[in-house]
């Protein structure tokens, strides 16, 4: 089962090409090395901790040096990311601060969304509180559990009169119920929706998917999650055109607030994972189920992983299954020592 489950898998090792050389180069001798270590770490998997896994990218300075599929699956499939998109939607705020649609990190939600009802403790969340996961809202599987029978477009009127469950600012609890907040926030100050936003402001001008959107599920691709990365990675500007500003990606790298742990993703930023990769700094976009965009800029690189998941993936089906700290795990200790 496992070695025809081996079969499907389609890896392409794209040679590595500078200066003069030709068609029939060798590839670099250290990305060739890369290749090979995690090329056989994921065939090896002898408990199945992979077998969701669907793609793989890596690129060193916006040049390609590994690609993985199964399944069908290919560069251009669209994909759900989870919370990928978070990180996205965070470097959609920077533009927004920066053109002056929003008025600082300090500015509070009872000013933010003004017609909306809300209680006085939730009035006083802040900006920089939602964006660094501690606004003392629920916690992401209570909020989930909680909101799932909620009709979408009453989910925002509920989070604010549900209440806090935590001082805000006292501590980290990653929660949906801060995205869907920071959505709200960033569609009442715009006037647009935050897809429309997303496509004016970032997917258009980077040249992603034309469905590609930060409310649909399956919108963002592996090419689309490589280029996101090679943006946050050149703080904020593709081919010398400043999308994002660099500063704002500066500060949502900085870790804002202590996860409570010491493995992995022990800060995290505005919206923002920050870690470590082979003793170098890194940033990471990540989702449920074993989506994962890590940058580490130190060695220019990018590196993507996404994994099955679907609307109806529930937390029973992820048992077993590598998250996206298992793959950050892959970039910490078999990707990032190997790389010049």
């Amino acid at each position: 089962m496992r070695a025809a489950a081996a079969t499907v898998l389609v890896t392409v090792l794209v040679a590595l090409l500078a200066g003069c050389h030709g068609a029939d180069a060798a590839p670099d001798r250290p990305y060739a090395d890369v290749a090979a270590a995690l090329q056989a770490n994921l065939d090896a998997d002898p408990t199945g901790l992979y077998r969701n896994l669907e793609a793989v990218a890596l690129t060193v300075d916006g040049r390609t040096v590994y690609q993985r599929y199964r399944r069908g699956f290919t560069s251009d499939t669209p994909a759900d990311v989870d919370a990928v998109r978070t990180t996205v939607l965070s470097s959609l705020v920077g533009i927004a601060l920066a053109d002056g649609d929003l008025p600082g990190l300090d500015a509070r939600l009872g000013d933010l969304l003004p017609h909306r009802r809300m209680p006085a403790d939730v009035s006083a969340v802040t900006l920089r509180q939602l964006l660094g996961m501690t606004a003392g809202l629920m916690q992401d599987d209570a909020y989930a559990a909680q909101v799932a029978d909620v009709p979408a477009r009453e989910r925002v009127a509920w989070v604010l009169t549900h209440g806090l469950v935590a001082e805000p600012g006292e501590r980290f609890a990653y929660s949906g119920a801060d995205t869907l907040l920071l959505t709200a926030v960033l569609e009442q100050a715009t006037g647009r929706t935050v897809d429309a936003y997303a496509r004016e402001k970032l997917y258009g001008p980077l040249g992603l998917t034309d469905r590609a959107g930060l409310t649909d599920r399956a919108g963002l691709t592996v090419h689309d999650l490589v280029t996101l990365g090679q943006l946050w990675l050149d703080r904020g500007t593709w081919y010398g055109r400043p999308l994002v500003p660099a500063a704002w990606v500066d500060a949502m790298s900085t870790q804002y607030v202590f996860t409570g742990t010491t493995e992995k993703f022990p800060g995290y930023g505005f919206a923002v994972w920050t870690d470590a990769a082979g003793g170098h700094p890194a940033i990471a976009a990540a989702g449920r189920g074993g989506q994962l965009v890590e940058v580490v800029p130190d060695l220019k690189l990018v590196a993507v992983f996404v994994s099955v998941l679907t609307p109806d993936t529930t937390a029973a089906d992820l048992v077993g299954v590598a998250g996206a700290t298992n793959y950050s795990d892959l970039v910490d200790v078999l990707i990032a020592p190997r790389l010049p």
